[in-house]
């Protein structure tokens, strides 16, 4: 097993987690304070959901290619 395929199950965990406190805090929290510096928290939940979301698309993309490549085609 390589070491991309063992960093997709930590990487779907924490992009799930990311995304739903992402949802429950969009629910609970404000998004538009009176002062603007209150918003902070959905900013960081949007870039680790996206980040996650993008580093899914590439781990799963370069094990694909790499069993490929191992198989022979």
């Amino acid at each position: 097993m390589t070491n991309d395929e063992t960093a997709i199950l930590p990487v779907r965990i924490g992009t799930g987690i990311a995304i739903v406190v992402t949802i429950v805090l969009a629910f609970t929290q404000p998004l538009l304070p009176v002062d603007l510096s209150g918003i902070w928290w959905f900013g960081v939940g949007l870039i680790a959901s996206l980040s996650g979301i993008f580093g899914l698309v590439f781990l799963h993309w370069r094990a694909g290619r790499l069993q490929r490549k191992l198989s022979g085609f």
